[in-house]
C-alpha cells in the first residue's frame, strides 16, 4: 500500500490512483471476495485486497491485462494477477505467512526484546526451554536462547497467506499456490471453494511447540 512519500511523486500518487481504479473496476466481476477486501482499517488505511475475478471478453481481459502490466513496477504485494485461462474450478485456503530458521545447536540465537517489566514472564519461557535440554538466559535485556543437542526451529508468524489453487475441467492442477491478493481468470465452471474458514488440519511430522516469546514460536524437533 501506498506511503507517506507518496505525496511528493506526482508519478508515484498517479500510478497508485490508477491501481485502486483498476482494483475497483475488477471487484464488479468478482466471484469470490474474502469479507476484509479492501475494508478500512482503524488508522484510516486499507485492508488488503481479497479477490478473484472472472472477465469472459476477450478485449476486456487484455484491457485489463495491459493495465496491470502497467502497474508492474508499483511496489505492493499484491499486483493483479492476470491468467488468460479458464479454469473448472478453484479453491482458496488460507494459512500462517509465517518464516521458520533452523536453530543449530550451541548457537546462540536472539529472541527478541525484554523489558524490565516482563522479567518474570520471561522465566517462564527460559524455564520451559531448560527442561528440555536447552540453555537461555536475558543478557542486556534481550532473551538469549542456545539449543542443545536437537537443536530448535523458530517461526516468526507475519500475519496470513491467502493461496488458491486451480484446476481445470479435466481435474489437472493449473496453480497449486497463487496469492490472493487479485486474481483474474477467463472463466471458472464450477465455481470456487472457500475454506478459509475451515479449522487447518495438523500435520503428523507437525513439530512439538514449546514455548514463545515476541512473536518467535519455538518448536523441538
Amino acid at each position: 500500500m501506498p506511503s507517506i512519500s507518496t505525496i511528493f511523486s506526482p508519478t508515484l500518487s498517479a500510478q497508485w490512483r490508477e491501481y485502486f481504479s483498476l482494483l475497483n473496476s475488477l471487484r464488479g466481476s468478482a466471484i469470490w471476495r474474502h469479507e476484509e477486501d479492501g475494508e478500512s482499517r482503524p488508522n484510516g488505511g486499507q485492508r488488503p485486497p481479497r479477490f478473484v475475478a472472472v472477465v469472459d471478453d476477450a478485449a476486456h481481459f487484455a484491457r485489463f491485462q495491459a493495465q496491470a502490466e502497467a502497474l508492474a513496477d508499483l511496489n505492493t504485494k499484491w499486483p493483479v494477477q492476470c491468467f488468460d485461462e479458464v479454469w473448472g474450478w478453484g479453491r482458496v485456503s488460507v494459512g500462517s505467512g509465517s518464516r521458520s530458521q533452523r536453530l543449530e545447536a550451541g548457537l546462540p540465537a536472539d529472541i527478541g526484546e525484554v523489558s524490565t517489566k516482563e522479567l518474570d514472564k520471561v522465566a517462564g519461557v527460559i524455564a520451559i526451554l531448560e527442561a528440555s535440554g536447552h540453555w537461555a538466559a536475558v543478557a542486556d535485556g534481550r532473551l538469549m536462547v542456545t539449543p542443545g543437542p536437537a537443536g530448535l526451529t523458530a517461526r516468526l508468524g507475519s500475519g496470513r497467506a491467502f493461496r488458491l489453487a486451480a484446476w481445470s475441467e479435466s481435474g489437472e492442477q493449473l496453480h497449486s499456490k497463487l496469492s490472493v491478493g487479485v486474481v483474474v481468470c477467463r472463466g471458472v465452471l464450477r465455481g470456487i471453494e472457500d475454506t478459509t474458514g475451515r479449522p487447518r488440519k495438523q500435520r503428523a511430522d507437525a513439530l512439538p511447540k514449546l514455548t514463545n516469546w515476541a512473536g518467535v514460536n519455538l518448536y523441538q524437533p
